[in-house]
């Protein structure tokens, strides 16, 4: 199941090329995928609403994301990664107190840009159990045990 939750290799066989055009649409699918996770859940998003948001076909989502889990698990991933981010710039501080500062004020920086839309949205984690044990469990708790390193 490491596959469906957004692993490169699922989203992308062997045999595709990776093109500025195939990581711009990947992108859009993502982002809209997320504003319906953020909305109606993971069980609540498909891919035929991802789809029509873009304009596609279904089969189109599908190109990408063989699976809604695959879908929500790039989602998530891409959050985790943003969130990720943050972090690394906490952990530039000196002690604690200003490494947890530097990762509030980064954090706090990255949804004021998504607020005022000047970043895409992130996936909230709510249903990110839903997908049950694999690769986006585990940067889920990994991201935690970073974020406690900070102090």
């Amino acid at each position: 199941m490491a596959d469906d939750q957004g692993s490169p290799p699922a989203a992308a066989p062997p045999a595709r090329r990776r093109t500025r055009r195939f990581e711009a649409r990947r992108r859009a699918i993502i982002t809209a995928a997320a504003g319906f996770i953020n909305r109606k859940g993971m069980r609540g998003m498909t891919l035929a609403e991802v789809a029509a948001k873009l304009d596609l076909a279904p089969t189109g989502v599908i190109y990408y994301f063989p699976s809604k889990e695959a879908l929500a698990g790039a989602c998530y991933m891409e959050s985790l990664e943003r969130i990720g981010e943050t972090v690394d710039i906490g952990a530039s501080g000196a002690d604690a107190p200003q490494r947890l500062q530097r990762f509030l004020d980064a954090y706090y920086d990255l949804r004021q840009r998504i607020a005022r839309r000047d970043a895409p949205p992130m996936a909230n984690f709510n249903d990110l159990r839903a997908l049950g044990p694999g690769p986006v469990s585990d940067a889920y708790s990994d991201l935690f045990r970073r974020i406690r390193a900070l102090a």
